[in-house]
């Protein structure tokens, strides 16, 4: 999709930013050239209060993308979001709160729900 990986749109999941593939609409020639990629956060969608839970963990997830080649992270099916992408990056996500870093949820929707444990912080999806 377009916009892909512009951390600012909200209707994207982690999911959709983890599996964008920036050649899906080039030529191999095309993306032979493709020197490296970029993922941008619109100052128009996000200020100081929600600039953390916005960026955070589509970050996360678009970075492991641009440094990895499919197949290159442990437990990934060709840049497919498995569960064991998804709990990676929710333990991410627990470090980032720990550290005081207030992300949104892996899964934005159920993030909202409470932790059934509590004090769990991968509960909270």
């Amino acid at each position: 999709p377009i916009g892909a990986w512009y951390l600012s749109q909200t209707g994207y999941s982690v999911a959709t930013f983890y599996e964008y593939d920036p050649c899906s609409s080039l030529d191999a020639d095309a993306c032979a050239k493709v020197l490296g990629v970029e993922a941008a956060l619109w100052g128009e969608k996000v200020d100081a209060s929600d600039l953390d839970s916005t960026m955070w963990p589509r970050a996360a997830a678009f970075a492991e993308r641009a440094w990895s080649a499919n197949g290159d992270v442990v437990g990934e099916v060709n840049g497919t979001f498995t569960n064991f992408t998804e709990w990676r990056l929710q333990h991410f996500r627990c470090e980032l709160d720990e550290r005081g870093v207030h992300s949104e949820g892996v899964k934005p929707r159920a993030s909202r729900v409470a932790p059934s444990h509590p004090g769990s912080c991968l509960r909270q999806r």
